[in-house]
């Protein structure tokens, strides 16, 4: 294999979708496999603009191979048999197939994007590229096929490590744990960059009143039973701290242009607030930049809401979080931390207080906060193990 090719990358997640956790994620993959393949350059799926790309010091290629299937006017079939061609081209090009982290593995909405995912990876292998998995989730799967699929997912994998527990019990149930490894979500490992802002920060001022975070994902709302009661049990918890005279941070995580992003339903929750309590009620829009996320993690008490990568900064920082679940990674990152988490669509406004003011008690343990960085890194130590090899062939071959 030559050389060029043999650090060729080709990353698959939710990048490019103006989404912190991703964008934190695919920062995360390339940094570590640069650590471990100096030179690497990726082809990256892409929904869109990547956001910070400029200061990735890497080669970095966009591709939108899935806006294929996105194409109404071609049935199903085609729109499938040429996204894998699509796939087919830039496989060409590389040498391995990565899994950059998220919860790519589920069905949500149906089976058929795992299935694609399984057909994706027998023609990566088929055409000679590794696969890998690093620190992703798999959702709940529930038929026969999702399962299957996913276990042809795992079964053409180097390695398949998985975030949490959860994820790790989803390939169990697929019969396929014993090719599974354990290790942490990718973002845990950001924790030394992400902690060079806070040598700057100013701390907060000393006072009784209480900061809190709040994070939403439209998506799940609008899924969930009753979801403009849902919405109105935050406004209303919303209204209650503010009472309270404690600040509440509105915290956007997605932000693309379409009627999905988070800052459309917090606009409607602050100016659903009492005029005299508005004032405490505030929003930001998150980026994937160390110092406007010190700024925000650093002055807060507490995260409350349905971000999962709210929960993993929130931990980075030491501060304590409550988790509002619709899947399981919410469920699992509150169990490892021992916070509480509430079932959307199960708690009223009084009920979600009652759980803010309980975490407020407890305090982020920082070994397990340690041992979910080493967990982290530990991604990129078992790939290492799988690149080297290669690498060195190459080397040798140009020699």
């Amino acid at each position: 294999m030559a050389r060029d090719l043999a650090n060729r990358f080709f990353l698959y997640g939710y990048y490019g979708q103006e989404n912190l956790g991703d964008d934190l994620l695919l920062f995360s993959a390339i940094t570590g496999i640069c650590e471990i393949c100096p030179g690497a350059r990726f082809m990256v799926r892409s929904g869109g603009p990547i956001r910070g790309l400029d200061k990735i010091e890497a080669s970095v290629e966009p591709v939108n191979v899935d806006n294929i299937l996105a194409d109404q006017s071609k049935g199903k079939v085609r729109r499938a048999v040429e996204t894998l061609l699509a796939y087919r081209r830039c496989f060409r090009k590389c040498s391995w197939l990565i899994f950059g982290g998220g919860t790519l593995f589920h069905e949500r909405k149906s089976v058929a994007p795992l299935v694609l995912l399984a057909l994706i990876c027998l023609l990566a292998r088929l055409m000679g590229l590794k696969v890998a998995a690093l620190g992703v989730g798999v959702a709940e799967l529930k038929s026969p096929l999702g399962r299957f699929a996913l276990r042809v997912i795992v079964m053409t994998s180097e390695l398949f490590a998985v975030r949490d527990n959860l994820a790790y019990a989803e390939c169990e149930k697929a019969g396929s744990g014993r090719r599974v490894m354990l290790t942490g979500d990718l973002v845990f490992g950001l924790k030394p960059q992400l902690r060079l802002g806070a040598r700057d920060a100013i701390p907060p001022p000393v006072s009784p009143a209480r900061h809190v975070a709040l994070s939403i994902n439209p998506w799940l709302l609008h899924d969930v039973a009753e979801s403009q009661k849902q919405f109105e049990i935050l406004a209303e918890a919303v209204s209650i701290l503010a009472g309270r005279g404690w600040s509440v941070s509105l915290l956007a995580f997605h932000n693309a242009d379409d009627g999905a992003s988070d800052h459309n339903l917090l606009d409607v929750i602050r100016t659903s607030i009492p005029a005299d309590r508005r004032s405490l009620v505030r929003e930001f829009v998150l980026a994937a930049d160390a110092d406007i996320l010190t700024d925000v993690f650093s002055s807060i008490d507490l995260h409350c809401g349905m971000r999962f990568h709210g929960h993993v900064l929130a931990a980075m920082y030491e501060k304590r979080f409550v988790g509002i679940s619709a899947d399981n990674k919410v469920d699992a990152i509150c169990r490892l931390f021992g916070m509480p988490v509430l079932p959307l669509g199960a708690f009223d406004a009084d009920g979600l207080i009652e759980a803010i003011d309980s975490a407020l008690g407890l305090k982020i343990n920082t070994k397990v906060l340690e041992m979910s960085v080493l967990n982290a890194r530990q991604n990129f130590t078992a790939l290492s193990s799988l690149v080297s090899p290669a690498y060195e062939h190459a080397d040798a071959q140009s020699v």
